[in-house]
């Protein structure tokens, strides 16, 4: 007797549907991850260059020193020892004298057994009048080194305020929406034919306080429309039910009169029809009313399969007359709590219906296992209009005799025991199954 529950996630019409604080988070960890990818190299590369800048300003500051302090003590013969004993300042012969270039390079250092980046500053000096061309070096290993740890310090720094932003955002959220998933959960469970109405939190959020303010408008003037129709419909059925009581008597004292024409007994003959008509609508309207009013409380354990064979017996006359065939296949004992008289009301309904849209020697075929009832008969050739069948004075043909409110009232049962009510139209068959 369940009814499917709404899940987090839902397809719709091929679309998934999320909840909105997910589509909230979603975009903001899109945002920030976009941030994060940009802002990782864009700090990357300008860190390196406003390094390079830095060592490019250090060696010229070298070459400064060493053209005031060295450039003029030193002679040609000088140069081989001072080539010998200075690593990052070498004096190489020059053909020409050429300009000033700063330049990357690499370089093998075999204690360490590898290459190793150098930061280059090639110039030209004049060691007595002679052209020589100056080699300043800086290594850049321990300082590109000490570079990609700040990187990764940054990278990593960056990314934990993101996840941290990113749950602290996502508590923040939940705790705001909360009276927005109250109003929602409160509104999903209200139903206008119930007495009590949902009394919604009032809320320091001025947006979702007007919202909980327009929902109470709105639910108190439905709910004064429903209850006044409902009254009016009781009132209606009740002063109807005298008057037509006296008018059949009346027709069945006229029709039993002497000296009455033709004519005379056909028109009686309608009228009696139409009363009858009449009758059935006003009992229907009655029904519907205390359905609605929840006057049908009480509860058996009821055998269906026991059920529907004494329904069957009532209705074997009906179907008779049009030369229905009916089979009654009981593949499972069908046990269930309900008001007895609804289920009669119910089951009754779904035959009458069937045997009164069926064509002449046309068929029925009932199934019934544990949680499960099928009504399936022949009939016309063409589906129902599944969206208007269980409203009520809903009639899917002019030329049908009964007044559209059968399958309103056991859609309104099986909504009062939360049940599924389904129809369906394959192979020429039209089947109404009921998922209790």
């Amino acid at each position: 007797m369940t009814a499917s529950k709404l899940s987090t996630d839902l397809v719709i019409n091929g679309l998934m549907k999320h909840k909105l604080l997910y589509k909230t988070q979603k975009t903001y960890l899109i945002v920030a991850i976009a941030m994060l990818v940009i802002a990782a190299p864009v700090f990357y590369f300008t860190s390196q260059r406003l390094y390079r800048d830095d060592a490019d300003e250090t060696l010229m500051l070298r070459k400064e020193q060493f053209m005031q302090t060295q450039q003029k003590k030193l002679k040609l013969t000088d140069l081989p020892i001072w080539n010998q004993y200075n690593a990052e300042i070498k004096i190489l012969k020059a053909d020409r004298i050429l300009p000033d270039s700063l330049y990357f390079e690499e370089i093998y250092d075999s204690l360490d057994g590898e290459n190793q980046p150098f930061r280059v500053l090639r110039t030209t000096v004049l060691i007595e009048q002679h052209p020589y061309q100056l080699l300043i070096r800086m290594n850049l290993m321990e300082t590109e080194d000490l570079f990609s740890s700040i990187v990764f310090l940054f990278v990593s720094l960056i990314g934990m305020l993101t996840l941290l932003l990113f749950f602290v955002t996502k508590k923040i959220s939940e705790k705001l929406w909360q009276p927005f998933q109250d109003t929602l959960a409160k509104i999903e469970g209200f139903e206008v034919d119930k007495i009590k109405t949902p009394e919604f939190q009032h809320t320091d959020i001025e947006e979702f306080d007007r919202l909980n303010r327009s929902f109470e408008k709105l639910i108190s003037k439905n709910v004064q429309i429903f209850r006044s129709q409902k009254t009016f419909i009781e009132n209606a059925a009740h002063e109807m039910q005298t008057p037509l009581a006296v008018f059949k008597a009346k027709l069945d004292e006229l029709a039993q009169s002497s000296g009455l024409t033709e004519t005379q007994a056909e028109h009686i003959e309608v009228l009696e029809k139409n009363i009858s008509r009449l009758t059935r609508l006003h009992k229907n309207l009655l029904l519907l009313s205390k359905l609605e009013s929840g006057q049908f409380v009480e509860k058996l354990e009821l055998h269906l399969n026991e059920t529907i064979a004494q329904q069957l017996e009532f209705f074997e006359d009906q179907a008779t007359q049009k030369n229905i065939q009916i089979h009654f296949i009981q593949l499972d004992k069908a046990q269930i709590s309900a008001n007895i008289s609804l289920i009669d009301i119910l089951i009754g309904n779904l035959i009458m219906n069937a045997i009164r849209h069926n064509h002449v020697n046309g068929e029925i075929i009932i199934e019934l296992s544990k949680s499960q009832l099928k009504i399936g008969n022949t009939g016309a050739m063409h589906a129902l209009d599944s969206h208007k069948l269980f409203n009520r004075f809903a009639k899917q043909s002019h030329q049908s005799a009964g007044h559209g409110l059968g399958l309103a009232i056991v859609k309104t049962i099986a909504d009062q025991y939360h049940w599924d009510l389904f129809y369906t139209f394959e192979n020429n068959r039209h089947t109404f199954t009921l998922h209790f």
